[in-house]
Formats: C-alpha cells, structure tokens, sequence
C-alpha cells in the first residue's frame, strides 16, 4: 500500500509537469483529448492515493502502542479474535467501497450536468485558446487597455 501511495505521487507529478509543459508552450489543453482522459481519471486516483496513506499511517504506526512503554507484544488483545479483526476490517473496507461508490456517481453527475449557464451571455462571447491568452487578457483589463 505505502509503494501504490509513493507511485501515485510520484505520477500525480508528472501529470502536473505534462499540464504545465502545455501552458508553457501555449498549447490548447481542451483539444487533447488524452490528456483530459488523464485528468480526469486522475481525480479517482487522488482517492485511492488518500486512502493508501492513511492505511500506510495507521498499519505503520501502530497507534495503540506507546513507544518505549509498551511493546507491541504486549498489546494485543486475547479478548479478541481472528475472526473479530477479520470482520472488522471487512466491514472498513466495504465502508470504503460504498463511500469510493457514491463519490464516483457524484462526480459523475455534476461532470454531465456541465457548468452553470452564464448570466450574462454577452460577457462571454469568446472563449481564451489558451492559459497565456487568459493571463494577456487578465493584465490588459487590469491596465485599462484592451
């Protein structure tokens, strides 16, 4: 689990570098439909990435035991059995399906909804080719010119 968490980061970086290189070199990010795939299935692999690092924190840790009082042989609990902890941590895991589930429906929906509809239509009348047009156009404005 900590090495899916590691890759993950490790490839969430250069998922950024590649988004990057594209504002870098003005290239129209919306037409390359790989790397909107990328993208947007990157955000189901934060989840996963979030949920392999706190199963790395707490398996790692051990935070019911006090370092240098009480060792981890001392603190199981014989009270409770391999059938218990079993079922105990099945029913982690199909809390986590079921929450991971509707997490995905959601996200999904309000992807087909799409944006709100615009107030204003004339406001909006062209869209920016890309991230340098956004920034050009934002300092123009700012500056009084056009």
């Amino acid at each position: 689990v900590y090495h899916l968490m590691i890759n993950l980061g490790m490839l969430f970086i250069v998922i950024g570098m590649v988004a990057c290189g594209f504002w870098v070199w003005k290239r129209k990010i919306w037409n390359q439909r790989w790397l909107l795939w990328i993208l947007v299935s990157s955000v189901v692999l934060t989840e996963i990435a979030t949920a392999s690092g706190w199963w790395t924190a707490e398996f790692s840790r051990q935070p019911w035991i006090v370092w240098q009082v009480l060792r981890t042989a001392d603190a199981y609990s014989p009270n409770v059995s391999f059938g218990q902890v079993v079922f105990s941590i099945a029913m982690f895991i199909v809390l986590y399906i079921i929450v991971f589930v509707v997490f995905i429906r959601l996200l999904d929906r309000r992807i087909k909804e799409g944006p709100p509809p615009p107030t204003d239509p004339d406001e909006t009348a062209s869209l920016p080719d890309s991230f340098g047009e956004i920034f050009r156009r934002r300092s123009r404005v700012s500056s009084g010119g056009d």
